[in-house]
């Protein structure tokens, strides 16, 4: 494969081999791999085991390893680690380590990123998506064009990832209201990602995203993702090490195949479908609210 990967690594050595093991099937003429700096004595010992999966490389592949030399956390880490990626490439797909893909993965992303490459209008492919079993839809293309990006297994051009103000700073308040009435999202919607914005405006050093700013930055420019209708990636990275818990109904959502590609005539967004991927995301939100009050209750039981 002559499309280049970014992995980005840390210190979870188990899914890290299984994210490898997929990537070495792929075959990547190039590989690039960012490690953010451990935050102990137990993950530096862990980071070790997990760049020595590296070594195990055994095809044509020319190997790059980005080491931070002081933690830069969740929203820092991989803005630096995509930025170093693209200081090299024109375009490349992007993986975590807890991210599993399947080989339908890696042939979308390398025909989409070809396919749309001089399309300004275009941000990103996605490779996870939210129409799982139990979501039905009558739309009968491979893949749909959407105002959301996922972090799930992507990929993208040089020429987008420019664009991404990790801070926001160049995106008054003004005009994200604008934008959010702009695309027709409802009040509700609206009021979250409302949200989402002006903490990331004001707390931004004690925040653990990247992705929002990747997309609201993308909002500012009227960008387009290209969403497949079957999932081609896995979450893999639930448990131990894990830093934002997933509810089981997202990791559940287990490999699907795509081909052969049915592709959409025009290049607009599908509001419809962008509606059922709101529905379910607002699910996720509440499945986490409803756990995190479970939480406090047992705390309380406890303490009393």
């Amino acid at each position: 494969m002559n499309t280049p990967v970014l992995m980005i690594v840390f210190c979870r050595p188990e899914s890290t081999r299984k994210v490898f093991e997929e990537v070495r099937k792929a075959k990547p003429t190039r590989l690039y791999v960012s490690c953010d700096a451990p935050l102990d004595k137990e993950g530096a010992r862990k980071q070790e085991e997990v760049l020595n999966i590296f070594k195990r490389i055994d095809w044509d592949c020319q190997l790059n390893i980005y080491r931070q030399k002081e933690n830069q956390g969740c929203s820092f880490g991989p803005y630096k680690a995509i930025s170093w990626f693209f200081e090299h490439e024109e375009e490349g797909i992007i993986l975590e380590d807890d991210i599993l893909p399947s080989p339908d993965f890696f042939l979308f992303c390398e025909e989409m990123l070809e396919r749309y490459r001089d399309n300004g209008q275009i941000l990103s492919i996605s490779g996870w998506s939210y129409f799982y079993h139990g979501v039905s839809t009558d739309y009968k293309y491979s893949y749909y064009f959407s105002r959301f990006s996922s972090s799930w297994g992507w990929a993208t051009w040089r020429r987008a990832w420019i664009n991404t103000d990790i801070k926001l700073s160049s995106i008054s308040r003004d005009r994200f209201l604008y934008l959010l009435n702009k695309f027709g999202f409802n009040q509700e919607t609206r009021r979250y990602y409302l949200y989402i914005f002006n903490k990331i405006k004001r707390q931004f050093d004690s925040l653990k995203s990247w992705d929002y700013q990747f997309t609201f930055s993308a909002w500012n420019k009227e960008m387009l993702v290209i969403q497949p209708m079957r999932n081609l990636t896995e979450n893999i990275g639930i448990g131990e090490g894990a830093t934002h818990e997933m509810p089981a109904v997202i990791l559940h959502n287990k490999w699907q195949t795509l081909y052969p590609l049915k592709y959409p005539c025009n290049i607009t967004v599908n509001m419809d479908l962008d509606a059922i991927r709101i529905a379910e995301e607002k699910l996720y939100r509440y499945n986490i609210i409803k756990r995190l009050i479970h939480r406090i209750f047992q705390k309380l039981k406890k303490l009393s």
